[in-house]
């Protein structure tokens, strides 16, 4: 019998809200035209409801006055992740946003499309640092959902990055538990996935994380084998850098990145879990940015992974971004999608 895979999909929203005048202030419209929203626009499926309508007034203040913060770490500009759960199981999706430099943000779903900002009382604004991707996910099988925040940043004191746990207490409560679970992780982290990779049953996780410094984004060594293949030679310095692996042992999280084959090192921006082959385990699609080709981990029954990118694609992209998975032609099975962010021709101007 082929074990159950258990895993939850999440995504990390790579966006940035700016605003040269207030924060506050709710105009879009096409390119950089900042024109406001016309009601034309909103025709169709979906009602637009303003901050003042729904409560969901979040967002994530990037001044330019931190631009410069772009030369030290690349990644500070990708924005913060969103999460949507329902957090009290009253059958309504409650909304959670990670904040790059400020508060992150809990809203509970009051219903009517009415939401409350409920973080100060429950105690779950991420912390300090650099906040990244963020998970809504049932981490201690109890039937609540917990949160889980990634972080990066070049830091000189790491706990700035150490990732954070709150486990749903119940009644609106939670209780930072990063440590206790072993899931501090103090790596330069962009987004977590939790899935059973093992099949023993309960979730482990996988966590994309990235390297430091622009000379890294577009240097890929490489040698030649005797047929003129070209074989690319991994970077060997892996702390805080490599994507991790984190298997769950009786409910206490171990890293077993080197053992299940997963070492790596790339600007790795999104992953996408799925049975790539059908045997019942979820492999791992790795979307990586820059000189790193995406990473495609097939699951050796549990045990380890096998990198098999190869095998199972003839064309991958050049500069990785978002990632997901979906049946795009309705057969049953399910398709990859990722963005890539080279054109498909360049041109100048």
């Amino acid at each position: 019998m082929m074990p159950k895979i258990t895993y939850l999909v999440t995504s990390l929203l790579l966006i940035s809200i700016l605003s040269c005048d207030k924060w506050n202030t709710e105009k879009t419209g096409p390119g950089m035209n900042n024109l406001p929203l016309k009601s034309a626009q909103v025709k169709g499926l979906f009602e637009y409801l303003d901050s003042n309508t729904s409560g969901l007034n979040f967002v994530n203040n990037m001044p330019d006055s931190m631009a410069i913060y772009v030369f030290m770490n690349e990644y500070a500009f990708n924005g913060g992740g969103v999460a949507i759960g329902d957090i009290n199981n009253d059958g309504l999706s409650d909304v959670y946003f990670s904040s790059t430099f400020e508060s992150n943000r809990l809203y509970l779903n009051l219903g009517n499309m009415k939401f409350k900002d409920i973080t100060q009382e429950t105690g779950v604004n991420g912390g300090a640092g650099w906040k990244t991707g963020v998970t809504m996910v049932d981490i201690n099988d109890d039937g609540l959902l917990d949160i889980y925040v990634c972080k990066s940043g070049q830091f000189r004191d790491p706990a700035y990055r150490a990732n954070a746990l709150y486990i749903n207490k119940g009644n609106l409560k939670f209780e930072e538990a990063g440590a206790k679970y072993g899931l501090q992780d103090i790596s330069y982290s962009t987004q977590s996935y939790f899935a059973d990779f093992d099949a023993d049953g309960d979730l482990d996780m996988y966590l994309v994380n990235h390297p430091l410094g622009w000379p890294k984004k577009h240097a890929l060594d490489a040698s030649q084998d005797a047929s003129g293949n070209i074989i690319p030679i991994e970077d060997t310095f892996r702390v805080n850098v490599s994507d991790r692996l984190y298997i769950n042992n009786d409910g206490r999280y171990v890293d077993r990145t080197k053992a299940y084959g997963v070492d790596n090192i790339a600007f790795g921006l999104s992953a996408a879990i799925f049975d790539a082959n059908g045997d019942g385990y979820p492999d791992i699609y790795v979307a990586n940015d820059y000189a790193a080709p995406d990473y495609l981990y097939i699951n050796q029954g549990g045990k380890r992974f096998k990198k098999e990118t190869d095998k199972y694609f003839h064309n991958i992209p050049n500069n990785s971004m978002g990632s997901d998975m979906l049946d795009a032609n309705n057969d049953g099975r399910l398709d990859l999608f990722v963005n890539d962010m080279m054109p498909e021709k360049k041109t100048n101007g």
